[in-house]
């Protein structure tokens, strides 16, 4: 059982079988104060760059944007960070938040203001 990437034809060659049983959706969830959907890519990257700090920016409330991470060896991150380009190679600036276990990210999205973080969470 694997929570990251696997190389598949190195397990092969060891003489073992991968089977893929289930897959975890890695999603951006929000504060419940966030009145925002459906953000692009681009909008998410400019919130973990700092270039956007203000939810009215996007037409929510005057809230500033609190982004929110996983450490770069977590899963969440990795998923993200393959599938949103402008994440690929991001350095992630000292202002973002760092959530070093999934449960410490669901508390930041329901505790803080604003907060904006990429979780398994349901």
């Amino acid at each position: 059982m694997a929570s990251h990437g696997l190389n598949v034809a190195a397990i092969q060659q060891q003489g073992m079988m991968v089977h893929e049983i289930a897959k975890t959706a890695v999603v951006f969830g929000v504060n419940a104060g966030v009145t925002v959907d459906n953000l692009a890519d681009a909008q998410v990257c400019d919130m973990y760059t700092g270039k956007m700090r203000n939810w009215k920016e996007l037409g929510g409330p005057d809230l500033a944007i609190v982004p929110v991470t996983r450490p770069d060896s977590e899963v969440d991150t990795e998923v993200v960070r393959a599938q949103v380009s402008c994440l690929t190679e991001l350095k992630m600036p000292e202002s973002v938040r760092v959530a070093p276990k999934a449960g410490e990210m669901a508390q930041e999205l329901a505790t803080t203001a604003g907060a904006v973080g990429m979780t398994t969470t349901t």
